[in-house]
């Protein structure tokens, strides 16, 4: 899945640099499905359940072992909400026309919402 999603972002990069809008907005518009992703939430969930569940003798040991697994499966999660949004987030492409953004049926993830509006909040007078 990240390699396809690396892939895909390979060819935005390269539909922007040839003025490709079709190429670029096909691309876009493209989403992991909402089994996928609820698949990978599950099983994400039910890993960690399990590491929780485990009777560590040390607690420090436990902590890090349910820290670094949960950070783990956040990353992951937030890799992919990235690859679904190519004009926002980590791996952003440049130079994008702002009409091709407005045309393409793309929506801004959750967590970016969130922090737009809490900034708006904390910036506002």
């Amino acid at each position: 899945m990240i390699t396809s999603g690396s892939e895909d972002i390979r060819k935005m990069k390269h539909a922007v640099r040839v003025d490709d809008k079709a190429t670029f907005i096909e691309i876009a518009e493209d989403s992991t499905s909402i089994p996928m992703r609820f698949v990978l939430f599950t099983t994400g969930k039910i890993i960690l359940i399990w590491i929780i569940s485990l009777n560590y003798e040390i607690y420090w040991t436990g902590l890090a072992s349910v820290y670094s697994n949960g950070y783990l499966f956040a990353l992951i999660w937030e890799v992919i909400a990235d690859f679904d949004d190519p004009v926002n987030g980590m791996w952003v492409i440049k130079g994008v026309p702002h009409e091709w953004i407005k045309e393409a049926n793309t929506k801004q993830r959750v967590s970016d919402r969130f922090f737009e509006w809490l900034i708006a909040k904390i910036t506002a007078p």
